[in-house]
């Protein structure tokens, strides 16, 4: 288990899942305090184990050692891998758990047809699951994995289903573990990484204005007053707009030129640095008045 963090004010929106969570880097921009040997060296060596992973997964597959070998070279000087190997990424470490996934499954499945429900099998099927856990914990993409062993998963019980030598609670056994290990693992494991994250970047950043003001206000070091929940006619209040990815409404120190002549309104997603917007009421009409 991997967690990363640039420093406790590292900014809280969430543009992946925590497990690998690497801050956005900006070129030609200077950043103090920042580990970039640390954050390069994750990736690289994560790269680097993917290449071994390779290997034991054809090996386990019953492929040749020269075949694996052959296969482990390919991806050593693949320069797709090599490059991302080397740059502060998320995708280094996507797929090192997607490969070490596969490993685990296919030593799931050969452990499977030989004798179920030893040791050994539990163990090839609960790290898969918790293999499967650390991918979608990288990046969301990570899902298709999840996908593919799910199918994998389907056909090993369809096969077992048709066995007339497999009773219906020797299958509902199967059923159950499948599922505890397959679904339960990775997503309690998932959910585990983002306690983690909230334990340790508990902090106000710059990201705040992608979150919610109900979860803003948790932050601490926030920029938001205690507020009521009631909004009343003198409040001054910010404005956010839900289905625009949580863009504010900021207003103009102009109007507009033609129809209504009053104060312009634009929505961006940064929080206004204006103190916001006046509730007044004109006529049984509330309206919005820059301030």
């Amino acid at each position: 288990m991997t967690v990363i963090s640039i420093s406790r004010t590292l900014q809280s929106s969430l543009s992946a899942p925590p497990l690998i969570q690497i801050p956005e880097i900006t070129p030609y921009r200077t950043y103090e305090h920042v580990p970039y040997v640390a954050m390069r060296m994750i990736p690289a060596a994560l790269g680097v184990a993917t290449i071994p992973l390779a290997y034991l997964t054809l090996r386990a597959l019953d492929c040749r050692a020269t075949t694996a070998l052959l296969a482990s070279l390919f991806i050593t000087f693949e320069n797709g891998l090599v490059t991302q190997s080397r740059h502060i990424l998320l995708d280094s470490p996507l797929i090192f758990f997607t490969a070490l996934t596969v490993f685990l499954w296919v030593g799931f499945c050969n452990e499977d047809k030989h004798e179920p429900f030893t040791t050994n099998w539990w163990s090839w099927l609960a790290l898969s699951g918790l293999s499967l856990g650390a991918v979608v914990s990288c990046k969301w993409v990570g899902l298709f994995t999840i996908a593919t062993v799910g199918v994998s998963t389907l056909w090993q019980l369809w096969t077992l289903l048709g066995d007339l030598r497999v009773t219906p609670r020797l299958f509902i056994r199967h059923f159950t573990a499948r599922a505890i290990c397959l679904i339960v693992v990775p997503v309690v494991f998932y959910m585990f990484m983002f306690q983690i994250h909230f334990l340790i970047l508990e902090n106000s950043g710059d990201g705040d204005g992608f979150m919610s003001s109900e979860f803003q206000h948790t932050l601490k070091g926030r920029g938001m007053a205690d507020t009521f929940a009631d909004v009343a006619l003198g409040s001054q209040v910010t404005i956010r707009h839900v289905n625009t990815q949580g863009g504010y409404l900021h207003s103009h120190p102009h109007a507009f030129p033609t129809g209504s002549k009053r104060t312009s309104f634009s929505n961006h997603l940064i929080r206004p640095s204006t103190k916001g917007n006046l509730m007044q009421n004109n006529k049984s009409l509330f309206i919005l008045t820059a301030i």
